[in-house]
């Protein structure tokens, strides 16, 4: 028969505590989507040359210019890469939306009138 010691079954316990911790911190939406756009951004960035587009690119104060040099780069790159940059462009708009729902509600539950009358 096999007996465990308080301090093994603390430890046992403990180890299976911060592995739930571990997996909902994990699978909390913001972080699923956070890790999304990082991975997002980095195959981007492994599979164009920034430097390159950059040194490509007109001048930043034609508007005009600088619109048609960035359509016309997407209409001829890759589908890998305008799938990426259209997912990196909805993750982006989904995170918005997520924090500004965080954000709202803390900030209707700041009263600064109560400051005033002491």
């Amino acid at each position: 028969m096999y007996q465990t010691t308080p301090e093994q079954l603390r430890s046992i316990i403990m180890t299976r505590v911060w592995t739930v911790y571990f997996l909902r911190r994990i699978t909390d939406p913001v972080v699923v989507r956070v890790s999304l756009l990082v991975l997002a951004c980095g195959l981007v960035l492994f599979k164009v040359s920034l430097i390159n587009v950059m040194a490509n690119m007109p001048r930043l104060n034609d508007p005009e210019a600088v619109t048609a040099f960035y359509w016309e780069a997407f209409n001829h790159t890759e589908w890998l890469i305008k799938s990426l940059v259209l997912a990196l462009i909805g993750l982006g708009l989904w995170l918005i939306k997520d924090s500004r729902a965080l954000v709202l509600p803390m900030a209707s539950r700041f009263n600064p009138y109560h400051l005033i009358r002491g």
